[in-house]
């Protein structure tokens, strides 16, 4: 929970994936603050474990690779944490 924590306080675009629903994972966050406004600003995505793993290695290599390559500074604009 730190390093997330400290990824959003620099202003990082952060992924948080867990094996729960979205709704659990957003209960997991409760402490990093307005979970909402993370997630409403793109600062924080929250992915289920089968939305980010499948049975296909390739493609869970393909589904991974952009966002890793994306540059995600300045900081998201709007967000107001």
């Amino acid at each position: 929970m730190e390093f997330l924590a400290e990824g959003l306080d620099a202003g990082e675009r952060c992924w948080y994936l867990g094996s729960s629903d979205v709704a659990a994972l957003r209960t997991d966050l409760q402490e990093l603050g307005p979970v909402d406004e993370l997630v409403g600003c793109d600062a924080l995505r929250l992915v289920p474990i089968e939305a980010g793993y499948g049975p296909d290695p390739a493609q869970t290599v393909r589904g991974w690779r952009a966002p890793s390559r994306t540059r995600w500074w300045p900081a998201i604009p709007g967000c107001g944490w």
